[in-house]
């Protein structure tokens, strides 16, 4: 049986989905750095072409995320006591399911 021949890779110059802004939108937990201006990322403050228009809108269509005001040290007190909150009540909600199945368990499974 013969082997096929490989035929050798040749790039056309095809864009299939343009990664070149990705790091601007990708979360770093590790070493969080602090937030640029949209404006002024990897394209060296210089807008191109193919950047926003006049009215804010990409020419594909997308709508651009405007940068987010800091929050206050109040509102940040206050997310984070609504999220210890949210946690705390679904830690609450698991530890009595497990305190029913307990109870389910001694007084009706194992009689």
């Amino acid at each position: 049986m013969a082997r096929k021949q490989k035929i050798p890779f040749e790039d056309d110059g095809r864009v299939v989905a343009d990664m070149s802004g990705i790091d601007e939108y990708r979360p770093r937990f590790i070493l969080p750095r602090k937030r640029k201006d949209l404006a002024s990322s990897s394209r060296g403050g210089e807008a191109d072409e193919s950047g926003p228009g006049q009215d804010g809108v990409e020419p594909d269509g997308c709508g651009v995320i405007p940068p987010k005001e800091p929050l206050t040290k109040e509102q940040a007190r206050m997310v984070t006591f609504a999220s210890l909150r949210a946690g705390l009540l679904i830690a609450l909600l698991f530890i009595a399911g497990a305190a029913l199945f307990i109870l389910f368990c001694i007084h009706v499974w194992f009689r």
